[in-house]
């Protein structure tokens, strides 16, 4: 699910599911938002029996974020049952022991720390003078087709809480925005 090398791109996950196969870049689809309390565990993830299990989820919709979801009813805290300033990983949190999904503040953190970006890696580089960090541009999955598309040209890295995430591109464009929950975007791991 995680890669070896910081340069390679990696699964790219719905806003607040854990690791089941869904992130997986060419994983089959399933056409519709998931409802019904019977369909979900106590975590709020889809039981293993139902047909989207494993599967990437596509909304046939179009709506602002982060309506757009995966499931209904939406649940706030899939990822992090904490705040902000004091993120709790929940047991949906893809990342391994001792690590957790970074929340929306700690990737902001990283805007204006950008120093170049790596055109033959395809990915953006943060520094602050001394440390350095490397974030691909892994593109991103559709919630309306389920295709994967800007591969080498831009990223997007989920945080924690709700369904913010930053961006980065090729260009000098590097924020934060409110993405589509059933968007499939990357996950970039940060120390408990």
């Amino acid at each position: 699910m995680f890669v070896a090398n910081p340069e390679d791109y990696g699964a790219l996950f719905q806003w607040g599911r854990k690791g089941d196969g869904h992130e997986q870049r060419t994983s089959a689809i399933h056409s519709g938002t998931v409802g019904g309390s019977s369909n979900f565990d106590a975590n709020g993830q889809i039981i293993s029996w139902y047909p989207a299990y494993g599967k990437f989820i596509t909304i046939t919709t179009s709506s602002f974020p982060p309506s757009l979801d995966w499931r209904s009813p939406q649940i706030d805290n899939l990822w992090n049952s904490g705040t902000e300033s004091s993120p709790i990983k929940t047991a949906n949190d893809p990342c391994p022991a001792g690590w957790r999904i970074p929340t929306s503040e700690e990737l902001q953190s990283l805007v204006g720390y950008e120093c170049e970006w790596d055109a033959l890696k395809k990915g953006r580089y943060f520094c602050d003078g001394t440390n350095r960090v490397f974030f691909p541009a892994a593109g991103a999955r559709s919630s309306i087709n389920g295709n994967v598309s800007l591969t080498g040209e831009n990223g997007y890295y989920c945080s924690s809480f709700d369904a913010h995430a930053m961006f980065v591109n090729s260009g000098y464009d590097v924020g934060m925005t409110c993405y589509q929950r059933a968007v499939g975007f990357s996950v970039r791991c940060v120390a408990e």
